[in-house]
């Protein structure tokens, strides 16, 4: 079941295994740790264990993380 909810300028969609290099070029950085629960410092391989996490999740339908793409790049 793919997920994506759509709006004006982004849309919601379900994480993908090519989404890891984005996740963790993201995460890795002292800021994002400072202000959320993601661990620091942040390995290239939890990345790929959150995708797979959430989506077990979708799958088994006990939750929802979503990643955000712009829809004019995708």
């Amino acid at each position: 079941m793919a997920v994506i909810i759509k709006g004006k300028r982004v849309n919601l969609r379900q994480l993908k295994k090519s989404d890891a290099k984005s996740i963790y070029e993201y995460a890795k950085a002292w800021e994002i740790a400072r202000y959320t629960t993601v661990p620091h410092p942040y390995k290239p391989g939890n990345a790929a264990k959150i995708i797979k996490k959430s989506q077990r999740q979708i799958r088994n339908k006990t939750g929802y993380e979503l990643g955000i793409e712009l829809k004019e790049t995708g």
